[in-house]
């Protein structure tokens, strides 16, 4: 059998995504859901929605047993909680079942920022 010649045409075959719901269906409807088991940065300027969309997510998959991990760089964590009863979510009832862990990596103090026990099954 000859080796192939460089350059020469391969076939990649897509490995297929598992993917998870949003928790907000019109959005599941275009995207199919975010990649399970992989990290997701939602990024845009102040007032775009970052944080209602982070918070149907976690309530969504908290509901459906997940665990759930939050980073806050932009607000403390009873700002971000009060935000969530805004809607009628009690985000408490998930972190003391342990679905959901948030911790707060505010600029001004995440140099000194220890990360919490267990952190390590998040990655």
């Amino acid at each position: 059998m000859s080796e192939p010649s460089v350059g020469a045409a391969c076939k990649v075959v897509p490995k297929k995504v598992e993917r998870v719901p949003t928790g907000i269906p019109e959005l599941d409807n275009l995207i199919s859901g975010y990649p399970k088991n992989r990290t997701t940065l939602i990024m845009g300027g102040a007032g775009t929605g970052k944080t209602i969309l982070t918070m149907h997510f976690i309530k969504s998959a908290c509901e459906r047993g997940e665990t759930c991990f939050q980073i806050l760089t932009e607000e403390e964590k009873e700002d971000f909680y009060a935000q969530a009863w805004t809607f009628g979510w009690d985000f408490t009832k998930f972190e003391e079942a342990g679905l959901l862990t948030v911790i707060e990596m505010l600029p001004e103090r995440a140099a000194g920022a220890k990360l919490p026990d267990g952190f390590q099954q998040f990655i």
